[in-house]
């Protein structure tokens, strides 16, 4: 099933870890992680692909008519 970044699909993570360098003690190399925020939009763009339709729209009570 796929599924679009729209209101039918699970909540998005808030933030996610992602790599900002290493830590260093001489001998090894650890990852630094930090928390990244999510900034993708949730909003629906269905309608904004130039008349193209998606298959994964289809049902969504969010969908522009």
């Amino acid at each position: 099933m796929k599924l679009n970044a729209c209101h039918n699909r699970p909540e998005f993570r808030r933030v996610y870890p992602a790599q900002d360098g290493f830590y260093l003690d001489g001998t090894t190399r650890t990852p630094r992680l930090v928390a990244v925020p999510h900034r993708m939009s949730t909003d629906c763009v269905y309608g904004k692909n130039d008349g193209r339709t998606d298959p994964g729209c289809e049902g969504c009570r969010w969908r522009d008519a």
